[in-house]
């Protein structure tokens, strides 16, 4: 099910257009999921100032938001 899309400028990603398509959602005490690439600070902080939540991946290329969940949760690789 698709809400809502929008486009990126030529040359860029998604990363600029995901605070755009959550501002155009309007989501309130929603939960939202994005994947590694939107794992971003302003786009946590963007989802939580309406009360919602967020489930962000984190791969292992984000070396130290990893390590601190790995860590966190005692998770065995």
């Amino acid at each position: 099910m698709v809400f809502n899309q929008t486009g990126t400028q030529e040359k860029s990603n998604e990363i600029t257009a995901i605070p755009i398509l959550l501002k155009s959602l309007e989501l309130k005490e929603a939960i939202i999921t994005v994947d590694a690439v939107d794992t971003q600070k302003n786009v946590a902080s963007r989802i939580t100032s309406k009360d919602n939540k967020y489930v962000l991946t984190v791969k292992g290329n984000q070396k130290k938001l990893y390590s601190k969940l790995i860590n966190k949760f005692d998770v065995f690789i």
